[in-house]
């Protein structure tokens, strides 16, 4: 498991996404050595599919600084997106994505994730293995 700030991947900041980060990584990533990978540059909770050598590639930046919705992703888009968080609040009369976590349970062969928005609503769930 790899946590960092920025990327790996996006399908909504692609102009943030530079050489460095996956050059210095390379290594690492060519050996199969990171099954899952969570960060927060962006302000959103995404979940993305099999990208750049890793299985489960993961955006969670809401946390703290609120954003307007995004469109959502057209069909076919790249990389390919598995889970976005569509929740939202009305705040000074404007609707912003809800802010939000994960709950990680390290067991010995997976690890169990729940995102959870600031409301204690459990938005997704899924299985690293």
């Amino acid at each position: 498991v790899l946590f960092s700030h920025h990327q790996l991947v996006s399908f909504y900041d692609q102009g943030d996404l530079g050489p460095t980060l996956p050059s210095k990584l390379a290594p690492v990533l060519r050996g199969d050595r990171v099954t899952a990978w969570w960060w927060g540059h962006e302000h959103r909770a995404i979940t993305y599919g099999t990208a750049g050598g890793v299985r489960y590639p993961r955006c969670l930046g809401n946390g703290g600084v609120p954003i307007t919705p995004d469109p959502a992703p057209p069909a076919g888009s790249t990389p390919g997106i598995t889970w976005h968080s569509t929740r939202t609040v009305r705040e000074d009369g404007q609707l912003r994505t809800r802010f939000g976590f994960a709950v990680l349970d390290l067991h010995p062969d997976r690890i169990e994730v729940a995102y959870v928005d600031d409301d204690g609503y459990t938005a997704h769930t899924e299985t690293v293995t």
